[in-house]
């Protein structure tokens, strides 16, 4: 992650604050529209990060879409980074069932 940020996002950057998120999508579940930096601690997120668990073949939908036009692969295993302030979703699971990986790397709020 550090890597990432340094080569393409210069973010001040210190840790993970909040742990990791293991987030199960079965069919007709999906999150709509958001941004992961908010109010209270979640000012802090600079970066967020998906790991896809799940083979491409487990599941139909599901896609991880990142505004405005962005689709993360659905390879297993790949890692998939975005600014925290980037609005994204991850649309309704049709068949199967899509599970992921979720974190976001903190520093001070943005200015």
């Amino acid at each position: 992650m550090r890597e990432i940020n340094d080569a393409v996002y210069g973010f001040h950057v210190t840790e993970f604050r909040e742990g990791f998120q293991f987030t199960r999508y079965e069919v007709g579940e999906y999150y709509g529209p958001h941004f992961d930096i908010g109010p209270g601690r979640l000012t802090e997120r600079k970066l967020s990060l998906t790991v896809q668990l799940s083979a491409p073949e487990d599941y139909t939908g599901g896609e991880l879409i990142i505004y405005p036009e962005f689709v993360a692969s659905r390879d297993q295993g790949t890692m998939t980074v975005f600014p925290s302030f980037m609005c994204h979703d991850v649309r309704p699971v049709k068949t199967g069932v899509r599970y992921s990986l979720v974190s976001w790397l903190a520093g001070p709020q943005f200015r």
